[in-house]
């Protein structure tokens, strides 16, 4: 079908064009006898080249944008952090200062990847809280003493602006899974000048190899199905059985027998 001297390529047939190409590419590169023949008419290694960048050009329906590295980092050492962490503190709290282990881990939960994060995040602002935490000036004091328990086993100032400044680029962060959608007529256009490609050498193909295996392997063609189509031979009609006629066995011819001559020579 032709409009305005342009062939209309319909979407389903764009859409199995890679795959065609690869086809004919990966024959070519493996079997010498589909190369001679499309040599003979002219495909040099230029046009074998030209497909596999036309293969390339052909852009992804979408695309995936992975995440920074400061974003993995970030996660990956929060994880490896809060785990253990947590426990320490926990146990300190319950130890010297029970009545702030609850409050320090209320919301806090663990997990992993952004959750991890999250848990983090949470942690730090309880700490936060009875570091200057407007409600909590009458308990001042006992507050205090807990970070200062807290510092004791590693979780010093310094260590929570650090794990606070971690938080901050996960949050920053985009989704995990940005994804960017490529313009159909791109996509469409590259698709275009790879169906011309493949038509061409599908062509020659056709003009130069007799096979039918070898053109089926170029892409070109589809195989036979096994059960072949036969015209059914008509039954022959049965002959009648004709009856047999069997004749009956001839009497054996006596001569009547005189009842005189019976008794005379005995008989009963």
């Amino acid at each position: 079908m032709q409009t305005n001297n342009a062939i209309v390529v319909s979407d389903r047939v764009l859409a199995r064009t890679p795959a065609l190409a690869l086809k004919l590419l990966s024959t070519l590169s493996s079997n010498a006898g589909a190369l001679l023949a499309l040599q003979s008419v002219g495909f040099k290694d230029a046009d074998f080249e030209q497909g596999w960048a036309l293969i390339r050009s052909v852009p992804p329906v979408a695309k995936v944008v992975a995440q920074p590295t400061t974003y993995l980092d970030s996660v990956r050492e929060l994880e490896t952090w809060h785990g253990p962490n947590f426990t320490i503190a926990r146990a300190a709290l319950t130890h010297l200062h029970p009545t702030l282990a609850d409050f320090v881990f209320n919301g806090v939960v663990e997990g992993h990847g952004i959750d991890a994060a999250v848990a983090v995040d949470k942690f730090l602002s309880n700490l936060d809280e009875l570091e200057n935490g407007a409600k909590r000036k009458h308990r001042r004091k006992s507050d205090h003493a807990a970070l200062e328990t807290l510092a004791t086993r590693g979780i010093t100032k310094q260590v929570r602006a650090h794990l606070g400044s971690l938080v901050v680029i996960v949050e920053a962060a985009p989704p995990t899974h940005v994804v960017e959608a490529t313009p159909p007529t791109a996509r469409r256009d590259a698709l275009l000048k790879l169906h011309a490609w493949v038509t061409d050498w599908h062509d020659c193909a056709r003009a130069v190899i007799t096979r039918r295996d070898l053109l089926i392997r170029l892409g070109i063609g589809k195989r036979r199905s096994h059960k072949q189509a036969t015209t059914p031979t008509p039954p022959v009609a049965a002959t009648p059985a004709q009856p047999v006629v069997q004749e009956a066995p001839a009497l054996a011819k006596t001569e009547p027998v005189n009842p005189i001559t019976r008794v005379q020579n005995g008989a009963t």
